[in-house]
């Protein structure tokens, strides 16, 4: 309102004077309440005054709303028209939960891992429901844990590969052919990738597969990092198809010297007998591992066409065999 003031002196004398005076509204707001957040996110404050004149933060702002990130009391002084109006807030970020389950790995058959989400008054949720807060791990799979501390929640997840030790079989025992080669093969049914496989034969052999000359046992062992295997197979002689040479060189060189029965593991009763072009018997043996040197009464024979008759029994069939020919000797 107008207010005036009048003044007398002694001697009467009077002198007066008189002033205005008007209220101006504060430029009154309000932060709000003490406020949290989870670390990582943030928070915007307003301290938003129609026709303010300025605003001055605690953080040094000048801005009607500043965002806040961390733990602190924040003010905020508003000037509007020389009237200044304070207001402040504590804000606390509250820490997240620390959750690692590791990098992706991979581990061999047999062995369990302990994945470990321990947080100090944390609730816990894994992929399957459980609520505690380590899980053990037995088997491959996508693994995946939620962890709830005061509300702030983090997640994580871990894929977890296993690796079997080499499984493999060389099969059943096998059959072998005089001058036919038999390759060994394992029959790997895990794991499904071969690299990195390492095979030793009971030779010493490195290689993957064995070529088998005669019978015998054979042996394999397959090793990766998590283990070995190791299988055997027995070759026999088999049942093989017996048959004559057409020609022979008995000229020493350790190549077709001597005219036999090729094939002749599974028979018996063996008789051969060699005549010459006027039907003499100039050889004759009982015994299918010996063979005609081109020799008769210790005599090296001319070159030329001989006959030959062969007989035998297959010991697997009871079959009588006859064989009847002839061979070209060659020097």
């Amino acid at each position: 309102g107008l207010y005036w003031l009048q003044i007398t002196n002694a001697i009467g004398c009077k002198k007066s004077d008189s002033i205005n005076i008007s209220f101006k509204t504060l430029p009154n707001f309000n932060l709000g309440a003490d406020a949290s957040f989870c670390q990582g996110d943030s928070l915007v404050l307003s301290a938003n005054v129609l026709g303010a004149t300025s605003y001055l933060w605690s953080t040094g702002a000048s801005s009607q709303n500043i965002k806040v990130f961390s733990t602190n009391t924040y003010w905020c002084a508003v000037n509007k028209e020389g009237c200044i109006y304070t207001d402040s807030i504590n804000i606390i970020a509250k820490p997240l939960p620390i959750v690692n389950l590791g990098n992706d790995t991979s581990l061999c058959e047999g062995i369990t891992l302990l994945l470990n989400a321990t947080n100090a008054n944390a609730n816990y949720l894994w992929q399957n429901g459980n609520t505690t807060p380590t899980f053990l791990v037995n088997n491959a799979g996508q693994y995946h844990v939620q962890v709830n501390l005061n509300n702030c929640i983090v997640k994580d997840t871990i894929n977890i590969q296993y690796i079997p030790k080499p499984k493999f079989s060389l099969g059943a025992d096998k059959f072998i052919c005089p001058q036919v080669a038999l390759v060994l093969t394992p029959n790997i049914t895990s794991p499904t990738n071969t690299a990195g496989l390492q095979y030793i034969w009971q030779n010493g052999s490195i290689l993957p597969t064995f070529n088998v000359l005669q019978q015998g046992t054979y042996t394999l062992a397959i090793t990766n990092n998590c283990g070995a295997s190791t299988d055997t197979v027995l070759v026999k002689p088999g049942l093989c198809k017996v048959w004559v040479p057409n020609a022979f060189s008995p000229n020493a060189d350790g190549l077709n010297d001597v005219f036999k029965l090729q094939g002749s593991e599974q028979i018996t009763n063996f008789t051969m007998q060699i005549y010459n072009r006027w039907g003499n018997i100039i050889f004759e043996t009982k015994n299918p591992l010996q063979g005609w040197a081109g020799l008769a009464k210790n005599k090296p024979q001319p070159i030329g066409t001989y006959i030959y008759k062969i007989s035998f029994t297959n010991v697997v069939n009871n079959e009588v065999v006859v064989l009847n020919g002839t061979v070209t000797l060659i020097r």
